[in-house]
């Protein structure tokens, strides 16, 4: 019985997690293609795993494009 309790629980207590998942109707881009920027400063955060986040500056567009090409040791992100 407790461990029916315990399932009762957990499945209807997640069901409000599904409630809160936000809704996207549309985006906007505003800038695409590759860019290039450089690391400015790094920053301890000990929430991750490296124990470092690095923050980013100069950045430039080096090709306006709708793909991009796959390089080794590049990343990828968005500039908010």
């Amino acid at each position: 019985m407790r461990k029916l309790a315990w399932f009762l629980f957990l499945v209807l207590g997640s069901s409000s997690v599904w409630a809160q998942t936000p809704r996207v109707d549309r985006i906007n881009i505003v800038a695409k293609g590759v860019y290039q920027a450089e690391i400015t400063k790094s920053v301890e955060d000990k929430n991750l795993a490296t124990g470092q986040r690095q923050i980013v500056g100069n950045i430039k567009l080096v090709a306006n494009t709708t793909s991009v090409p796959r390089k080794a040791r590049s990343n990828s992100g968005s500039n908010t």
